[in-house]
């Protein structure tokens, strides 16, 4: 498989410093993609060495994904450094431990990160494509807790499930303007539940 109509494309990915956001971007590097990553913490040394320059073929940005004006401004950044943005994969996300479901600062830090900031980075950069006149796509990292239930994790997979409700609802809208919006779910089939009666 061949991804070039990737190269030189301008893409921004949050949480892109470790897991799947890291891989994501050593992906989009090894194939010639241009890449702005916002994360809390920077990649670790080594990370992606071999496969990319730092403020050639990519930046690193610490960024709250949570708060619309550090998101904005690492957008401006990016497009001051690249020209434009072509692309952005919201993936940061958190799945703390659940244990306790009665902790609501675990609920309301998962809808922070895992709702809010997918909004905030996807309406963001629909504006930066609006203000190009150019098309763009927006991939979300949701989880396959965001297509069924699974067991322990209440609060990420109700995130999740939100998150492709708003992928599903913004694709109706923004398609016929030009830009498409995904969603992948990564992650291992959970096991069904059954009424064994």
């Amino acid at each position: 498989m061949t991804f070039n109509s990737l190269r030189d494309q301008v893409i921004a990915v949050t949480g892109g410093s470790s897991g799947i956001g890291l891989s994501i971007v050593k992906k989009l590097l090894i194939i010639g993609a241009k890449v702005a990553i916002a994360d809390l913490n920077a990649p670790a040394a080594g990370a992606i060495d071999g496969v990319g320059k730092l403020d050639a073929d990519f930046t690193y940005t610490k960024v709250d994904v949570s708060q619309r004006n550090e998101v904005h401004k690492w957008i401006e950044s990016t497009v001051q450094t690249f020209g434009r943005l072509d692309g952005m994969v919201p993936n940061a996300g958190v799945c703390p431990d659940e244990e306790n479901y009665y902790d609501d600062d675990r609920i309301q830090l998962q809808l922070k990160v895992n709702v809010m900031g997918v909004w905030i980075c996807a309406t963001e950069a629909f504006k930066q494509f609006k203000k190009q006149n150019t098309p763009g796509s927006i991939v979300i990292t949701a989880s396959s807790q965001g297509l069924r239930g699974g067991p322990s994790n209440p609060g990420y997979a109700a995130s999740k499930h939100a998150v492709v409700g708003m992928m599903k609802s913004l694709a109706v809208d923004w398609t016929p303007q030009g830009v498409r919006i995904n969603a992948v779910a990564p992650g291992e089939k959970p096991p069904m539940f059954t009424d064994r009666g």
